[in-house]
């Protein structure tokens, strides 16, 4: 040999074989595109959906708060009420109308907080009270 490099002749096959290499290294390419396409589509919509469950849930413990108030005024008008058929007295008399206005203020409350049937509800207490 005089210093030239010999050349190996090409084996077919090796040309097929990079092709089927360069092949598989696309698809998995894309197959991973596709996967981290589909974690971050997942971490959106899990982010979407907690944020709505906890909006939800913060309705849900202001309405039940307002119906607590609500119960709560109920509860301290039909004592001054008792209380009053036994000691009439204007200070008593005061006490009651404070608790009626406290119902009234919880479910105007419990209106604005609440849905269509709530408010239907609202509108039923307040005729009868």
């Amino acid at each position: 040999m005089t210093g030239y490099a010999r050349r190996r002749p090409v084996d077919p096959s090796s040309r097929n074989s990079d092709g089927r290499v360069a092949r598989r290294s696309r698809l998995a390419t894309a197959a991973l595109a596709l996967v981290l396409l589909g974690v971050s589509a997942f971490a959106l919509w899990s982010s979407q959906a907690t944020t709505t469950a906890a909006n939800r849930a913060i309705s849900a413990s202001a309405l039940s708060d307002d119906y607590d108030r609500a119960a709560t005024a109920v509860a301290g008008e039909e004592s001054l009420e008792r209380k009053y058929r036994l000691e009439p007295g204007p200070d008593i008399r005061v006490r009651f109308d404070t608790a009626a206005a406290s119902l009234v203020s919880a479910l105007g409350e419990v209106r604005r907080d609440g849905d269509g049937s709530d408010r239907a509800l609202v509108d039923d207490v307040l005729t009868r009270h």
